[in-house]
């Protein structure tokens, strides 16, 4: 499934940025006035994003979230009628469940980088303004 190699991808590239922020020391208390307050690890991240944004994923960093959004609406072949099906949500609630554990990994990469507790990833498939199916994953606890 061609949503599942977007994934992948974008959780590379979250993992790869997590490089970057452990070069920066910070005090801030969020990972976005985190993000925000280094230049180089902000620009670093965008470049990052940009690759998956052309894949119809958009990445943001809202206080503590990292927040993925699949846009279904610019999948070839998914109507909104797909979209909001039964079907395609359960099947997108199971493909979540079934990457839980790499998208809590993210988190924790996030938190050892940056210091910050309280990172989460928040997993949206959207068709147009709406939500189709949400998943919620914070680090494990050490």
């Amino acid at each position: 499934m061609r949503t599942k190699k977007i994934l992948t991808a974008v959780m590379a590239i979250v993992m790869m940025s997590a490089l970057f922020l452990t070069a920066c020391g910070s005090k801030t208390t969020t990972l976005e006035s985190y993000v925000n307050d280094n230049s180089d690890v902000r620009e670093q991240l965008d470049k990052a994003l940009g690759s998956a944004e052309d894949q119809g994923v958009k990445v943001d960093i809202q206080g503590n979230d990292i927040i993925y959004t699949f846009a279904l609406a610019s999948l070839d072949g998914i109507t909104e009628e797909i979209a909001k099906s039964d079907e395609i949500k359960s099947a997108f609630e199971e493909a979540m469940d079934g990457q839980a554990d790499a998208f809590k990994s993210v988190a924790s990469q996030m938190v050892e980088a940056t210091g910050i507790e309280g990172i989460r990833v928040i997993v949206n498939y959207t068709y147009e303004d709406e939500v189709v199916a949400t998943g919620t994953f914070e680090a494990d606890s050490n």
